[in-house]
């Protein structure tokens, strides 16, 4: 393994922006050389110019875009196209590849991930916190209210492990191992991928087929690099001394921010009530400042429709 993290994005028009402001945030935590891959969807224009922007204040990174190609998908209110992008990754590039979504911030040095052991399996991603906590309350029996997301994990065992079920926004794939190839072909099987996200009616679109696919396969990493909006709640039972003890450390020296669902630190919402939620927010907004001054005047307002 080289000491150059290959990173990647998929994005679409949409989504173009926010993804830019995330890369810029690697770059800023990056100490070395990385190869960052943006693909993206359709016709993207105005991709190149806060690319050579991004080039011109991070010299130290290989910065390369390019049009994915995928068959046509019927978008969803919370899901396009482009999120199956990262079933092609480890075909792709070759090699081991970091995936990030767009909606992420990254606070620490990349090259965590880059060299994470992943113990000989192909893929390393950290436990989804929601159903990480929602089964610890269902381990307990401490659940009157499952709220339809989770019904869904539970009616989905054992295609789906709740008990190691991850997010698939921050994913290290072990491309290049011909000890993979199968499972990965697998996996970039998209016709099967749509089929079983029809069959089952999967809530989380691509992210069950990964988690089905890659049952028993998966190396859990350490909670710092997937905080998603802080991990509301983290401290608190019903999660185990040992949980609660690796999600402080994740708060203490957090490794990346994830902003899932429909309300994005970008947009105009209402201040979190939940202090680690708030934290999250105003750690997003404080970056966006540097991000939007090197990316310049055209993703700022790309930001605001």
């Amino acid at each position: 393994m080289t000491d150059t993290p290959t990173v990647a994005y998929v994005c679409d028009a949409g989504f173009l922006a926010p993804t830019l402001v995330s890369l810029h945030s690697l770059l800023s935590h990056r100490k070395g050389p990385v190869e960052v891959h943006v693909f993206h969807l359709g016709e993207v224009t105005g991709i190149e110019r806060p690319l050579d922007r991004l080039r011109a204040e991070f010299p130290q990174a290989r910065l390369h875009s390019a049009r994915l190609e995928l068959p046509a998908i019927e978008a969803e209110q919370h899901w396009t196209a482009a999120t199956y992008g990262r079933l092609f990754l480890p075909g792709l590039l070759g090699r081991r590849v970091i995936y990030l979504d767009g909606d992420t911030l990254i606070c620490d040095d990349i090259i965590a991930l880059h060299q994470a052991d992943l113990g000989g399996r192909p893929m390393g991603a950290v436990r989804d916190y929601p159903v990480e906590r929602w089964h610890a309350h269902r381990s307990r029996g401490l659940f009157r209210r499952t709220l339809p997301w989770f019904a869904h994990i539970a009616r989905m065992e054992p295609l789906l492990d709740g008990a190691s079920y991850v997010n698939t926004g921050v994913l290290v794939l072990e491309g290049g191992d011909p000890a993979h190839e199968a499972i990965f072909a697998e996996l970039a099987d998209l016709a099967a991928a749509l089929r079983f996200r029809a069959e089952h009616q999967t809530h989380f679109a691509d992210q069950d087929w990964i988690n089905h696919v890659m049952k028993g396969r998966i190396t859990h990493l350490a909670p710092a690099w997937n905080l998603l909006w802080g991990n509301a709640k983290s401290d608190k039972r019903p999660l185990s001394r040992a949980q609660r003890k690796a999600h402080a450390a994740a708060r203490a020296a957090p490794g990346l921010f994830h902003y899932v669902g429909s309300a994005k630190p970008w947009r105009d919402i209402p201040a979190p009530q939940d202090w680690m939620k708030l934290d999250a927010l105003e750690r997003y907004r404080r970056a966006m400042v540097p991000a939007l001054r090197c990316l310049g005047p055209d993703i700022s307002e790309m930001l605001e429709r």
